[in-house]
């Protein structure tokens, strides 16, 4: 449609001096480039994956969000969720939106430290998990009355529960 063109996806390799700024990096590569596009940072033997959720609208180029990779090892086993051959090849849209969806499983198992790859359908409720966990700790944090801190952690536990449970499913 109008919004969404997918005549190409654009892989690009930037090779790094020192890591610090690949954020800053990648964002500015996705605001310049219209089409889609997948950017490889590699720094030593490690690379980072980024891609985004962009749209075009009357010339001008709106960026949802971009979605980096950890630093990885180029030896590690996660890189086989990217091969070719286990992509959603039919048209360029699928593809593109399958390699965001990889990018997004890697991140997450890695921050899980889950070793089996994570089911498509779980990524955005996992995602969401992770993001209350870590909110209800830093709440937890800054609270001093320990009332509040009980039913703080209690919510917590409940958050952590129904990760383990989705995992466990897997």
């Amino acid at each position: 449609n109008d919004k969404e063109r997918f005549e190409e996806i654009d892989f690009i390799k930037i090779i790094l001096k020192e890591k610090g700024k690949e954020n800053i990096i990648s964002k500015l590569f996705h605001q310049l480039i219209p089409k889609s596009t997948v950017i490889i940072l590699e720094f030593k033997n490690e690379i980072l994956i980024s891609v985004s959720d962009k749209r075009t609208d009357k010339e001008k180029i709106i960026l949802g969000e971009v979605f980096n990779s950890n630093w990885i090892d180029i030896e590690n086993k996660m890189l086989d969720e990217l091969d070719y051959k286990k992509l959603n090849s039919t048209n360029l849209k699928l593809f593109y939106e399958n390699i965001i969806e990889k990018v997004r499983i890697i991140n997450l198992s890695r921050e899980l430290n889950y070793k089996n790859s994570i089911k498509s359908e779980n990524i955005d409720l996992l995602e969401e998990l992770n993001k209350e966990i870590e909110e209800l700790k830093l709440l937890r944090k800054k609270e001093t009355q320990i009332n509040r801190v009980a039913e703080i952690q209690t919510k917590l536990l409940k958050k952590i529960e129904k990760r383990n449970k989705i995992l466990r499913k897997e």
